[in-house]
């Protein structure tokens, strides 16, 4: 088994948008009133939900190794500091058992969402230290089984590639190491790999930066080849 263990991007959000306007000709109007924090992303339908769990890149990377695999969380989101709580739930409830799961991949998130000192952080030395700390309380949560971790911000790749670069996962893209696909979503309405610039061609828009179906492939591509370079899974 694989546990995946991340925020929005690994759950799937967005994909019921692509679902939607594809399948069953949402209008944008339509969707437009289905976008978080306004709308739950769990009420959508029994079908777009069944196409976020196909198209999601955990599905991808466990249907090419052909393991079974579960997220740690249900639901959508996440913050760093809740990845480390599920891990340390899982640690008995699905990596305890002997044989139970073979490999945990992470997908850090923004590491604000776990700080709450109140006030603003600017010194570089501090915020890798935050993010230290944060890597650290999952990994040592997740134990002695093998894991993986790719980053949404490139802050945290960074301190990834330093501190742990056995488990860091690189992101290669047009030639370019990327330490976190924050780029790929930032380029927004022209990028290829995110919902927010689909369907513009019929005059829509999606004011949503997740990954569309074709983002998910590629994210998927970068975990599978760290995988690979493992000399056993």
């Amino acid at each position: 088994m694989i546990l995946f263990v991340g925020c929005s991007f690994t759950w799937g959000a967005g994909l019921q948008y692509e679902y939607l306007i594809e399948q069953e000709n949402y209008s944008f109007e339509q969707i437009q009133k289905m976008i978080p924090p306004d709308y739950f992303l769990e009420h959508c339908s029994y079908k777009a939900d069944k196409y976020r769990q196909e198209k999601h890149y955990p599905n991808i990377v466990a249907k090419y190794f052909d393991k079974a695999y579960c997220l740690a969380k249900n639901g959508n989101g996440g913050s760093n500091e809740d990845m480390s709580r599920l891990a340390q739930d899982s640690s008995t409830r699905v990596l305890g058992g002997e044989g139970q799961c073979r490999l945990v991949v992470v997908q850090f998130t923004e590491w604000q969402r776990s700080y709450r000192n109140g006030h603003e952080v600017t010194d570089l030395e501090q915020i890798n230290g935050i993010i230290k700390t944060q890597i650290d309380s999952i990994r040592n949560n997740i134990g002695d089984t093998k894991w993986i971790g790719i980053s949404w911000f490139e802050d945290i790749g960074k301190v990834m590639k330093k501190h742990y670069p056995q488990n860091y996962v690189p992101i290669f893209e047009s030639g370019e190491e990327l330490t976190g696909f924050e780029k790929l979503c930032n380029g927004g309405r022209s990028h290829p790999y995110t919902i927010a610039g689909w369907g513009e061609d019929r005059g829509g828009h999606i004011p949503d930066t997740h990954f569309n179906s074709y983002g998910h492939q590629f994210i998927a591509k970068q975990i599978i080849k760290k995988i690979d370079s493992f000399s056993k899974f």
